[in-house]
Formats: structure tokens, C-alpha cells, sequence
């Protein structure tokens, strides 16, 4: 019984078992078989390379006139017409396959031969047809899928017909279930998929590349209180102080512009370009009249402006700077387009910049770190991960977490580091002992 079914299969066939119509040698079945199990492979890697492929670096060969990018994109336009294709010749390729094993295993072996033929091809299959192919098509993506556009283009066209009916069957039930193929856009990365993929990249970018890159994306959340010069740092010049003063402060200045004020700083009368400084020197011309004439006039920012919206502002009206006053008119800092440059680069001036972080490293591994150091600059430069979206400095994120002044030597944790404050006043922390907490103990 068992044997007639063999000859009633291998003769549905079209191969002979003893009735005189074609028959293939085992040679020419085991040359077949092989050569389906490598189309399936080509079926299997196509399918993971093209799924799998970077779309933005594809996007960006396309623009270049690379023609296998360009046939990629196409393909991907209508995902469910490749992948019905692809899963076409695969299944096609899988089980002619099987069935021409299963001859040649019955022919070699008798009816154990079908045991033996699906045991065997379901290994010979599950790793030359599957994961070899498509772990090396995961491992290069972009490679693989400009590789077999060309080929799958062509098997597309050839096989449209049985696309476009599988297609509407598998189309129909999927809108059954509220799912539309057609009309649907490529999901755009956000923000935060955006600063991953800059992280994740390190291979690609330089360190220096990757803090530019993030200081640009977060000029859309930062408000003109992160990226100003605090009031207390804030260089001016004074017109009622001594000329000797004035001099003194021109000489020492680092700045391109200098506040010019009356007394106090919340009575400034102008902003003062050093270009015209340099120039009234050269002709000797230079006194406190003179200065007062040089004057250009001052801008005021509100408080909570967001940096983006401000640095239009600048390139409108044409202005470089300008004083962040709260809602009773008080100046909080003050904001220059160097400011917003160095958020994105980094601080230009190294000599400021260190006296700004006040960091010193020390031989334990720790970091002595001044109370007015700027959380963020930390964040960016030391890679922790101290909150940033109250308080600037170190100091007011201290204050704000133990809602209180410390008046001893207080250890907290915050973010991934431990804090431990070690100079204080009465008024103000000074200096805090920073160490990172180890990875491991950080996750548990």
C-alpha cells in the first residue's frame, strides 16, 4: 500500500517509476533541489536586507544618482506588493523542493525515504535557506538590498499578475482589520530618536561632531535662561567709577561687546562694541565722552524666551546681544549670539570655560566641581546625567533637592552620580565632590 502511494505521488509528478513517461536521474534531482534551496536563500536574504535597510542613508545614495538605491526606494514604496512577490518565490521555491527530495529519497531509500527527505531538508533548509542568508543580510543590509534590486525589479514585473491577486486578497482582510496599506507615509524619527541615533553612532562621529549635533537639537526646548550669562558673571563697564577703572576693564576683557550701565545693572545706557573701541584708540581719541558716543542701544529679552525663537530675533533685527530681564524689569543675565554658539560647539574661549565648570579631577576618580558650575556643560562634557530642566547650576539643583541651605557635610544622589558637599556658606553652596556611580550599580 505504502509503495503505491509512492508510485501514485512520484507519477503526479511526471517522473517515471516503471511507466515509461520522463524520468530524471538523481543527479539532475539533487542538482534541482540545491538550486531551489539557493533561490530560497535569495528569497529569505532579500526579504531581511530590504527590510532592514537604513531608509535616510538610502534617501541620501538616491539624491546622489545611484540607480540601485533609486530601485530600492521603489520597491519599498509598496512594501505588500515586494513582500507578496518575495514570499511567492520563497514558498514556490520551498515546496518544489521538498517534493523533488521526497522523490529522490523514496527512489534511493523507499518509503522511508519521506521521513528521511523531510528530516533532512528541513535542516539542509533552516540553515542554508534561512539563517545563513538573512543573518548576513541583517549584517549588511544596505549591501544586500542594492544587490537583489535589480533581480527582484525584474521577478516583480514578471510575476505582477499573481502579485496583484495575492495582493487584493491579503489588502482586503487587512482592511477588514483597520490596517491600510496604501496612502501610508514613512513615519518621520523625532527628537528623541533623533539624539539615539547621534549617541548610537559613535563609530562614525568624533566626540566633538556628536556634542554639536545635540547642542543643535536642543536649542528647540532650551530658554534663554540656559544658555545666558548669569547676572553675577556678567562683564560691564561703569560710568560713575574712575576712568582708571574703565580703562582697566577695556584692557582685560575678552568680550566683543560690553555692557555699559549707570550704578547698577538694572540701569544699563548702552552696549559697547570693542571694534569701536579699537578704533578710537588708534586715532587717540579714546576718553568717557568719547565711549559714551560709541554706544549702541540696548535690547531686552523676557525671561523664558525659547533660544530658537531668540536667535531669529538676532538675524532680523540685527543685533548680537541682549539683557534677560524677569517680569519686574530686574536683570537675570545676559544673552550674546556667542552665547547661543557656544551651546552648540562648545565654549570657545578655554580660558573662560575652565573658569566656569570649576572642575578639578581628582586621584580617586572623583571631581571637585564648583556650585556654580552649569549642569548641562556637565552633562555634556562628562557624560552624567544630572536633571536639567529646573535650576542651571549645581548649586540651585542642590538647594532645590534638599529644599534647604546645607550647614554641614550633606551625600546625596542625583541622576547617575553621587554629590557630596564639601564648601558651603551661609547663603550659597561652593564646591561639591562629584563620583560617578559605577555602570552596573547605576542599572541595579
Amino acid at each position: 500500500m505504502g509503495c503505491d502511494l509512492v508510485h501514485l505521488y512520484c507519477g503526479n509528478m511526471g517522473l517515471d517509476v516503471g511507466g515509461g513517461m520522463i524520468e530524471f536521474s538523481s543527479w539532475v534531482l539533487m542538482g534541482l533541489v540545491c538550486l531551489l534551496i539557493v533561490l530560497s536563500g535569495f528569497f529569505s536574504g532579500s526579504e531581511t536586507g530590504m527590510m532592514a535597510v537604513n531608509r535616510y542613508r538610502l534617501q541620501h545614495r538616491a539624491r546622489t544618482s545611484d540607480l540601485n538605491a533609486q530601485r530600492v526606494i521603489n520597491l519599498l514604496s509598496r512594501p505588500d506588493r515586494l513582500l507578496g512577490m518575495i514570499l511567492i518565490g520563497n514558498t514556490f521555491a520551498n515546496i518544489l523542493a521538498s517534493s523533488l527530495m521526497t522523490i529522490l529519497s523514496v527512489r534511493l531509500l523507499g518509503p522511508v525515504g519521506v521521513l528521511v527527505s523531510t528530516v533532512l531538508l528541513t535542516f539542509v533548509v533552516l540553515i542554508f535557506a534561512e539563517v545563513m542568508p538573512k543573518t548576513v543580510a541583517a549584517l549588511y543590509p544596505e549591501r544586500i538590498a542594492c544587490w537583489v534590486a535589480r533581480p527582484l525589479s525584474v521577478l516583480l514585473k514578471l510575476m505582477r499578475p499573481f502579485v496583484y491577486l495575492i495582493n487584493c486578497f491579503a489588502n482586503g482582510m487587512l482592511g477588514i482589520l483597520g490596517v491600510h496599506v496604501e496612502g501610508r507615509k514613512q513615519e518621520r524619527l523625532s527628537r528623541d530618536e533623533l539624539r539615539g541615533m547621534i549617541h548610537g553612532d559613535s563609530s562614525q562621529l568624533s566626540q566633538q561632531d556628536q556634542s554639536m549635533l545635540l547642542g543643535v537639537l536642543d536649542l528647540e526646548r532650551m530658554t534663554v535662561n540656559d544658555a545666558m550669562l548669569p547676572r553675577h558673571q556678567i562683564e560691564y563697564i561703569d560710568v560713575l567709577k574712575p576712568w582708571s577703572d574703565v580703562l582697566k576693564t577695556l584692557k582685560t576683557t575678552l568680550r566683543t561687546y560690553l555692557l555699559v550701565v549707570q550704578g547698577d545693572l538694572n540701569r544699563p545706557i548702552g552696549v559697547l562694541p570693542m571694534r569701536r573701541v579699537i578704533q578710537a584708540v588708534l586715532m587717540g581719541q579714546l576718553n568717557k565722552q568719547k565711549l559714551l558716543t560709541l554706544l549702541k542701544p540696548v535690547h531686552f529679552i523676557p525671561e523664558g524666551v525659547l533660544v530658537g525663537r531668540q536667535l531669529e530675533r538676532f538675524r532680523a533685527r540685527r543685533y548680537r546681544m541682549g539683557l534677560v530681564t524677569d517680569e519686574y524689569g530686574d536683570v537675570l543675565g545676559l544673552l550674546s549670539l556667542e552665547d547661543i554658539v557656544d551651546e552648540i560647539i562648545g565654549e570657545m574661549l578655554q580660558e573662560h570655560v575652565s573658569n566656569d565648570w570649576g572642575v578639578m579631577r581628582q586621584s580617586d576618580g572623583g571631581f571637585r566641581v564648583s556650585g556654580e558650575a552649569n549642569i548641562r556643560e556637565l552633562n555634556r562634557n562628562f557624560g552624567w546625567n544630572l536633571p536639567d530642566s529646573g535650576p542651571n547650576t549645581l548649586n540651585g539643583l542642590i538647594i532645590e533637592s534638599l529644599e534647604t541651605i546645607p550647614d554641614s557635610r550633606v551625600c546625596l544622589r542625583l541622576g547617575d552620580v553621587y554629590i557630596e558637599v564639601v564648601e558651603w556658606q551661609e547663603h550659597k553652596i561652593d564646591y561639591v565632590m562629584i563620583r560617578p556611580i559605577p555602570r552596573i550599580e547605576s542599572v541595579q
